[in-house]
């Protein structure tokens, strides 16, 4: 799981949250590597664990 603040998300990860800021954008992205200069690793949350429950990730996928 990573962060980065971009104008764009950044190609090649899955985008699990989006949050405006300014004429930005937060994204909360999944990805095995970082996906962008910039991108900072961050831990799962409890909306992570929630994707996993639905399948949409799996428990592989959001470990740091």
């Amino acid at each position: 799981m990573w962060s980065v603040t971009a104008t764009d998300p950044p190609p090649g990860a899955t985008v699990v949250s989006a949050l405006p800021e300014g004429a930005r954008t937060r994204y909360r992205l999944l990805s095995r590597t970082a996906p962008a200069e910039g991108a900072e690793p961050v831990e799962p949350t409890i909306e992570d664990g929630y994707l996993v429950l639905t399948g949409a990730l799996t428990p592989r996928d959001v470990r740091p």
